[in-house]
């Protein structure tokens, strides 16, 4: 009946929804850094941080995040997707509590650290999308997850132009607390608990979805494998190389500046000379990713390659426009230039979000074997993230020994990098079931699991759960 399709469809959003709060709270907690240092630093009393400290409380997260990262990913096959998600929202949930209270640079940097663990788990949230949604609905639903977080990160700059920044921690800790109770009610992946060989669980779970009571598993269902065979998946190339486009689409993305955006806008903006308020062009530029989140969506129907080579291609444009105009025209606060950064820095901002920013978190959800799907999401986001590191941690580095502008001429070269590697090596993912992924890396793999949802009485239609 329609009424089961429908029935479906609505948890399927349901579930989905109710973990992207997890990547609600991740957004504001990435983009919080910028807006506490700015608020700090222009308030007329209380503590100072000076550019070193400054530096280690907008990184830090970063680097404590691949241990958080590859501790969840071994947790996530153990425990399932749901449980994990929910164990990562303590550090949250104690991190906005400190921050709410905090009155010195050491209290911060603790509460920056505890956020560390949690800073990039939301990979569950991917994984759990990509084991849920038919084939065709894939690249809609990982879009909406980068939604939830260019939300968040815009709320969140709205809100600091009037509450004080731990308000605002406050707030963040109440809703860590309500997204952590509130996934209760949704269960694991069918799929995942069916390859754990729980099939009770994976019936139920069926059942809370609303799909019919027929699975049809053409993989065999996984055995318990011996130290010399798991070893032997990890060694395989349908994990290796995968694991090398996932680092090398991490080191494109890092290195092209977006996060730099992100974790000092107010700065960049001030240093680039545009003539507007800072917090205010911050803001906007956070407008400008949700538009990008939105048009990404739109565009599920468009090949992953497609989306790196126009992202990063409209981002190499942006970056030249700002480079020439502050070569040509220095950093004098001329309004007719100095729109112009303006509105190159929202342009960039936009096309990031068309495939730079969100396709090397999603990707990794959908090119694994099920088998090390969670442990090689969590090792290659732990790359990630010390890649992340490391970028942010250099650039105020790199700012104060080369200047503004060579810094921003090598993430523009990164950009055009980032546009080669999406046409000629990226792997097109669009469209295609796991066993087509893996048999793009290693031939002959067997097929894996695909789910049958009663649509009414009379038919079936079949939705392929690979991903």
């Amino acid at each position: 009946m329609e009424s089961k399709k429908f029935h479906f469809y609505i948890k399927l959003i349901l579930s989905n929804w109710l973990m992207c709060i997890h990547e609600f709270v991740v957004g504001s907690a990435i983009v919080f850094s910028g807006i506490l240092l700015a608020q700090v630093r222009d308030s007329p009393s209380g503590f100072q941080l000076n550019t070193e400290e400054s530096s280690w409380i907008a990184s830090v997260p970063n680097i404590v995040g691949p241990f958080g990262l590859l501790l969840t990913g071994i947790i996530t096959d153990k425990l399932g997707r749901r449980k994990s998600l929910q164990i990562t929202y303590i550090p949250l949930i104690l991190s906005w509590g400190i921050l709410a209270y905090a009155e010195s640079y050491k209290v911060i940097l603790i509460a920056r650290i505890i956020l560390g663990y949690s800073i990039g788990t939301g990979m569950i949230v991917f994984l759990y999308a990509a084991e849920t949604c038919p084939v065709f609905l894939r690249p809609l639903f990982l879009s909406i997850i980068t939604i939830f977080s260019s939300l968040s990160m815009l709320s969140v700059s709205v809100l600091a132009i009037f509450y004080h920044w731990q308000t605002l921690a406050m707030t963040y800790c109440v809703l860590s607390i309500f997204g952590a109770v509130s996934l209760f009610i949704v269960p694991d992946p069918p799929i995942w608990l069916k390859a754990k060989g729980w099939d009770i669980k994976a019936q139920k779970a069926k059942e809370w979805f609303g799909m019919s009571n027929e699975m049809t598993v053409t993989e065999e269902t996984p055995i318990k494998a011996t130290k010399d065979s798991k070893f032997a998946v990890y060694t395989s190339p349908s994990v290796w190389k995968p694991t090398l486009h996932c680092i090398m689409l991490f080191i494109c993305q890092q290195f092209s500046g977006i996060y730099v955006l992100i974790y000092y806008s107010v700065d960049v903006i001030r240093d680039c000379g545009v003539p507007y308020d800072s917090m205010t062009v911050s803001a906007l530029m956070f407008g400008a990713r949700i538009l990008g989140n939105i048009v990404y969506s739109l565009l599920s129907g468009v090949g992953r390659k497609t989306l790196l080579v126009t992202s990063g291609l409209g981002m190499t444009l942006s970056f030249s426009t700002v480079i020439v105009t502050m070569y040509a025209f220095g950093n004098e606060l001329n309004p007719t230039y100095g729109s112009i950064r303006a509105a190159a820095f929202l342009s960039c901002a936009f096309c990031a979000l068309l495939g730079v920013l969100p396709l090397p978190w999603s990707i990794p959800g959908e090119i694994f074997p099920i088998e090390v799907k969670g442990a090689m999401n969590g090792f290659v986001h732990s790359a990630g993230y010390i890649i992340m590191f490391l970028a942010i941690k250099s650039y105020p580095l790199l700012l104060e020994k080369f200047g503004i502008i060579t810094v921003f001429s090598l993430y523009t070269v990164v950009c055009l990098i980032t546009t080669i590697y999406g046409i000629f090596l990226l792997p097109e993912t669009k469209g295609k079931s796991l066993e087509e992924i893996l048999e793009y890396f290693e031939p002959q793999k067997k097929d894996v699991p695909s789910i049958v949802i009663s649509v009414n009485n009379n038919k079936t239609e079949t939705f392929d759960m690979n991903c």
